[in-house]
């Protein structure tokens, strides 16, 4: 807090304050370079929020899914820890978000094959559409003054 509020709060709450920001800095990073928070501009405000409020909740689904992510690093990553028994961070949580999706299945059923639809019957005949007049352009021939005409001069 800054001029004369700055006595106000007490130096415990202060502290404790400092202590969360390095989490939301993070968050609010990660919101950023990973789920696009900034990359929805609009004439509408009320569409930004929406698209803030998804990407919240996108956050919250990996931070939710965090136990059941796993640690996969890739063979040019050997010297990253790969701890199955950890939680993993929300990068690492997003890379596995698929195979997480997929272990849970759906509850829909599979589509049901109709066969092929039957179009229309032999000997339909459509009506033909309505042709319109072309249209016709002016002549090729330049309409400004005679003064500025590249062929009088």
């Amino acid at each position: 807090m800054w001029g004369a509020k700055r006595n106000q709060l007490p130096p415990t709450q202060a502290e404790i304050f400092y202590r969360r920001r390095s989490g939301q800095e993070h968050t609010f990073r990660f919101l950023k370079g990973h789920l696009l928070w900034h990359q929805f501009q609009t004439a509408e405000t009320l569409r930004e929020e929406h698209w803030v409020r998804l990407s919240c909740l996108a956050y919250n689904q990996l931070w939710a899914a965090r136990s059941l992510a796993q640690s996969w690093t890739t063979p040019w990553q050997r010297y990253l820890p790969s701890h199955p028994a950890t939680l993993c961070s929300p990068s690492q949580v997003q890379k596995d978000f698929s195979r997480i999706l997929s272990s849970l299945g759906t509850p829909a059923s599979f589509p049901k094959p109709r066969g092929n639809s039957p179009g229309r019957s032999l000997g339909t005949r459509l009506t033909p559409r309505f042709r319109r007049p072309y249209i016709k352009k002016h002549s090729p021939r330049c309409h400004c003054p005679p003064h500025l005409r590249a062929d009088t001069v």
